[in-house]
C-alpha cells in the first residue's frame, strides 16, 4: 500500500480522487449492466445503488473542499 509522498502530497491527493472516480464509474456500470440484463438479484439491486451514491457523495466532497494546504 502506498503512502503519501511527505515532498508532494499533492500527487497522492489526485491519486485518491481518481481511485474515486475508478471505483465509482465501476459500481454505477455494473448496476446499469446488472439491471440491463436483469442479472442482478433483489439484494445487489439495493447495495450497489446504496454504494454507488455513497462514492458520489465522496467524489464531490473531495472535490468540494480540495487539498488542504500545509502552514
Amino acid at each position: 500500500m502506498e503512502t503519501l509522498s511527505v515532498q508532494n502530497p499533492q500527487d497522492g491527493y489526485d491519486e485518491l480522487l481518481a481511485n474515486i472516480r475508478r471505483l465509482t464509474v465501476m459500481v454505477l456500470d455494473n448496476l446499469e449492466a446488472g439491471s440491463r440484463d436483469r442479472t442482478l438479484d433483489q439484494g445487489q439491486k439495493p447495495l450497489l445503488s446504496s454504494t454507488g451514491a455513497r462514492l458520489l457523495r465522496l467524489w464531490r466532497a473531495a472535490l468540494r473542499e480540495g487539498f488542504p494546504e500545509s502552514g
